[in-house]
């Protein structure tokens, strides 16, 4: 039986949140909403996350920041970016420093984010042949160990008993 996956939306817009939520509520995937970045992290403490959407500009801790945390405390999770300030520089940074699945403009197309989420949850699960775009291999090799380590504590773990001897044949 595959894990149950849960979605992550960090916004500051209350209203945007709540359409999220009205909108994913049929889903197989659980959903959890943060209205800040802050928020957000006490969220990824606490939950097993597989995909995060972060909105670009929130008071306190932005988008950018936010994902830098992300992408070093859980690399593992496939990241969104969301905003309404279309800037090219922001994009590239997000794309070229952080590697963001995703990059949207607000306001998204439903289907198009729903459908971006679908794909990234099943390129975790291992589902990936009935979507035409490719998922990321590491984020899928990575996830398969996470599964096996939750299934079998421990299995992921190497000890050396002695120092390693390499042979080289004669």
């Amino acid at each position: 039986m595959k894990a149950r996956r849960s979605v992550l939306i960090v916004d500051d817009e209350q209203n945007f949140l709540s359409s999220m939520r009205r909108l994913l509520r049929k889903e197989t995937f659980r959903v959890f909403t943060a209205e800040s970045g802050d928020a957000g992290l006490a969220i990824l403490e606490k939950e097993e996350i597989s995909v995060i959407i972060v909105d670009y500009m929130m008071p306190g801790v932005d988008g950018i920041n936010l994902l830098h945390r992300v992408r070093r405390d859980w690399p593992w999770i496939t990241t969104i970016m969301l905003t309404a300030h279309c800037e090219l520089e922001l994009a590239l940074r997000a794309i070229n420093e952080l590697g963001i699945y995703k990059f949207f403009l607000k306001p998204v197309s439903n289907e198009e984010l729903i459908g971006s989420i679908r794909h990234a949850l099943s390129c975790l699960n291992g589902d990936s042949e009935n979507y035409p775009q490719p998922c990321d291999p590491m984020k899928s090799k990575e996830a398969c160990l996470r599964a096996l380590e939750q299934d079998f504590p421990g299995i992921t773990k190497f000890e050396q008993d002695g120092p390693l001897r390499f042979f080289s044949p004669r």
